[in-house]
Parts: structure tokens; C-alpha cells; sequence
């Protein structure tokens, strides 16, 4: 259990990239679906399911080749898992993240309502349902789920979980942002959440926090961060010159282990994990993973990404992904802002455009990323981001808000 203690607070930014790398298993399914043109990739899926309609894992994969190309078909696939109808913690954790990658929160509460009725006893059950209520309430600016969120990271904290010793130290960072966003959302709720002791409650917002947690009991899975300067932080060098520090290393199962680095020095800093083995298989198999990337982590500018994917080589070394961070605002002082649009720009473009006629409407994008798909990154009037996906076609639009994503219309 946590000791009240004080942290120390800042409001700097960092400028900052994410860049999280496709996941690319060797199976023979997604090597069909993500060898095909975007417009065949259901059809593959369809052909390949003759085989594979009884395993777990091939549509929580399908489901994940297809979100990036047409969220409402990879849903489609995903929906497969529930029809199963299977009380497994660990498939229904797995489930509920790739609902939460689609920004299903609704659905997202519901699976993991059912993960903490099969798993009580960890703490991990109460953090994945709290973590998911938080964007929810983000999303629909719901009070009521930021105040059951605050609650349920609360009794991680002050309750003790035996084989999960400190993992409190990791949900107290996600407890403070998250009063944070509800002190901004509604001062007058916020001020009513006494049950968390006032000596806990300081918001750390840091440049660089990377968050990995897996769905399976009994395995250990290892995050490892290479800084810039070239020296590693994992769980054996755990605090580096630079302040990176690397939380307790949990072999039992589960997670979350967690990187942070309160002032980052400007250059790339590599995500991997290590997946040391399991004594224990799931529906899915050896280990799914769920790794989330956050810049600016507690502050206005915050960004994020996640990536889930599933670990099958004993021993193996996985690259997530990368942040790059810049020389701080300096760097951007003479950069040409991306042009800022409106929803009803974005709906008035046609589903099957060009992406050179996309940009000529509505100028560069401020970033572009690829994941199986070319998405454009535009920034809006209103705060938001709008995310276009091309394949190399225009195929759909998606407002994100706090990580969260919802479906915009387009002609």
C-alpha cells in the first residue's frame, strides 16, 4: 500500500513525436489480409476464416489488420469474440483493449465490468475499468464515470495486493491526472471526490510516460526504453542519468510496468519489450500486450497512441515504437502551422478522393502516419484532431479527443 507523500509538479512542455511501428506476426491469415488491396482485405479475411473460425486469436488479429482500413468491418470481426460467449479473463481483457483502440468505450466498460466480476482479487481488473471510464468521461463529458474511475483507482491504492506489491505507484500518476481532468471538466464535482487523502493528491505531469501491460497470469514481459544518449532503462538499470526511472518489474503477470522521464534531453527514445515466458496459455495465446505512448503526460497538450499485440517467441525482443523529442519550442518557433479545419470541411470531402486533391482542399497535414494504411493528421478549430485514412484512396475520417475516436460522415 501507497505512503502519503508529495510530488513535485511542472507546467513545461516537451515538443514531441510519437511514432508506434505496425505489428506484423508471422501468420498465415494477416499475411493474406494485409497482402491484399484494401478493398479485398474482407473478402481475405472471409477466405481465411474457413480455417481459423474457431480460434480466439484469429479475430482479435483480423480485427486489428482491419480497424486501420474500415473501422465499422473490423468491428464487425471483433464481434466475433463475444459471440463466443467465453468467460476467459484474459481473451475478454484483450477484447476490450481493441474495443478501446476503436474508441468502443461503451462497449469497452461493459467487457471489463465482466473482467472484474471473473477477477476480483487484481488490482488490474479495477485499472483497466477506471482507465476506460476516465476517456469515457472525456468523451462525453459524463462526471458520474470520472468519479467511479477516481474511486476504483483509489482502492488500488490504498488496498493491499500481495502479489502485486507497488503497483500503486503506477495507478497514484494515472489517480492525480485523472482529478485533474475532472477539475477542469467540473470544479464543483471534483471538489466532492474526499475520499482520496489530500496527501496524495498532486498532479506530476512529465514529458515522456510509457505504460505496458499484458492479459496473461503468471507471465513475465519486460519494458525496456534505449534514450537517446544510447544507455537502456529497464528493470535491471532502472534509473538512468537523464531521470528516466523504470517501474518494479512484476514476473507474476499482468503488469503495468512503466517508464517516465519528467524533463526528456531532445533526440529518439526506443520502445521495446522482452517476453521472458509463460507458465500459463490463454485462448489467444502466450501473452497479448497492450503498450501506450504519452508525451506531455498530465498537461493540455497531451498526446498518445497505443499498439496491442500479441508475443509468441520465448525470449523475444520486440521494437514498439518510438518518441522523438525535439529541441523544445524553439524548434517549432519558424515551422509553417498545419492549416486548422472545421468538421464541415472534413464532411464535405468524398470518400474515394485522391490524396493530392485532399491536401489542395485543405492544405499539408501537420504529420503523417503509417500503419497499414497512410493516415493525414489535420488539426481542428475547435482543439480537437481529425484523422484521414488512405489506402491510397481516401477511406474514412475519424475525430480523435483524448485518444478517443469517433466516425465522421463523408460524401
Amino acid at each position: 500500500m501507497l505512503k502519503a507523500t508529495d510530488q513535485a509538479g511542472s507546467s513545461a512542455s516537451a515538443v514531441a513525436s510519437i511514432a508506434i511501428k505496425p505489428w506484423a506476426p508471422d501468420t498465415p491469415y494477416l499475411k493474406a489480409i494485409k497482402g491484399a488491396a484494401p478493398a479485398r482485405a474482407y473478402a481475405a479475411y472471409l477466405e481465411q476464416r474457413k480455417a481459423y473460425a474457431e480460434s480466439p486469436a484469429f479475430y482479435l488479429d483480423c480485427a486489428g489488420a482491419l480497424l486501420p482500413i474500415d473501422k465499422a468491418l473490423g468491428l464487425r470481426v471483433l464481434s466475433n469474440l463475444a459471440e463466443l460467449k467465453l468467460d476467459d479473463a484474459a481473451l475478454l481483457r484483450a477484447f476490450a483493449w481493441r474495443l478501446g483502440e476503436a474508441a468502443e468505450l461503451d462497449r469497452a466498460v461493459e467487457v471489463l465490468e465482466r473482467v472484474r466480476a471473473l477477477r476480483p482479487e487484481d488490482p488490474q481488473s479495477l485499472r483497466d475499468l477506471a482507465l476506460v471510464l476516465a476517456d469515457r468521461m472525456d468523451r462525453d463529458r459524463r462526471t458520474v464515470d470520472g468519479v467511479r474511475a477516481a474511486r476504483l483507482l483509489n482502492d488500488v491504492i490504498v488496498s493491499e495486493w500481495p502479489r502485486f506489491e507497488e503497483v500503486e505507484v503506477v495507478v497514484l500518476m494515472e489517480l492525480n491526472r485523472l482529478l485533474a481532468r475532472l477539475e477542469r471538466l467540473d470544479p464543483a464535482v471534483a471538489s466532492k471526490v474526499d475520499f482520496v487523502d489530500s496527501r496524495l493528491r498532486k498532479l506530476l505531469d512529465i514529458d515522456v510516460r510509457i505504460v505496458m501491460s499484458w492479459d496473461a497470469d503468471n507471465t513475465d514481459i519486460d519494458l525496456h526504453v534505449v534514450e537517446p544518449s544510447g544507455e537502456e532503462a529497464f528493470y535491471g538499470h532502472n534509473l538512468t542519468t537523464i531521470g528516466g526511472h523504470v517501474s518494479r518489474d512484476f514476473t507474476q503477470g499482468y503488469g503495468p510496468e512503466e517508464y517516465v522521464l519528467r524533463r526528456a534531453m531532445p533526440g529518439v527514445y526506443k520502445i521495446r519489450c522482452k517476453y521472458y515466458g509463460s507458465s500459463q496459455q490463454t485462448l489467444v495465446g502466450p501473452a497479448t500486450v497492450a503498450a501506450v505512448v504519452i508525451t506531455n503526460y498530465g498537461r493540455p497538450n497531451e498526446r498518445r497512441q497505443t499498439l496491442t499485440l500479441r508475443l509468441d517467441k520465448v525470449k523475444e525482443m520486440v521494437d514498439i515504437g518510438e518518441v522523438t523529442i525535439g529541441g523544445g519550442a524553439s524548434a517549432v518557433t519558424d515551422a509553417k502551422p498545419a492549416p486548422r479545419v472545421t468538421r464541415a470541411m472534413i464532411e464535405s470531402l468524398t470518400k474515394g478522393a485522391e490524396r493530392a486533391d485532399v491536401e489542395r482542399q485543405l492544405g499539408s497535414p501537420s504529420r503523417v502516419e503509417r500503419s497499414g494504411v497512410t493516415v493525414l493528421v489535420y488539426p481542428t478549430a475547435d482543439g480537437t484532431e481529425v484523422r484521414l485514412g488512405f489506402g491510397p484512396a481516401l477511406l474514412w475520417a475519424r475525430e480523435v479527443f483524448r485518444g478517443a475516436e469517433r466516425e465522421l460522415t463523408l460524401r
